[in-house]
């Protein structure tokens, strides 16, 4: 669910910036199979439907599976930014809270 998520937030800011092609890869091969056969999976319908949407906004998107093997640098640093802004997120709310 997370993946699918990140898919779609990626592909919403990309969409928001006026890119008009986009390339998408991941590991969760499921994921990708039910991107591409338009079939979501029952417990992602909502938000595959959202990503089926957005992608008509674009001249040119695919959805590729790349293993996981071959996708280990991508897969650090993803998961790199993603501490990187929970640490910014907690630091954040602690200024707000101390503020009101």
């Amino acid at each position: 669910m997370a993946e699918a998520l990140a898919i779609r937030l990626a592909i919403k800011h990309t969409s928001d910036r006026g890119f008009k092609k986009l390339s998408v890869a991941s590991d969760s091969k499921l994921l990708i199979e039910s991107i591409n056969s338009e079939s979501p999976l029952i417990k992602l319908h909502g938000i595959l439907r959202d990503i089926l949407i957005l992608s008509s906004y674009f001249r040119f998107i695919c959805f590729k599976f790349i293993p996981r093997e071959q996708n280990r640098e991508v897969d650090a640093l993803a998961k790199l930014l993603i501490n990187a802004s929970n640490i910014l997120f907690k630091k954040k709310n602690i200024i707000i809270k101390r503020s009101i």
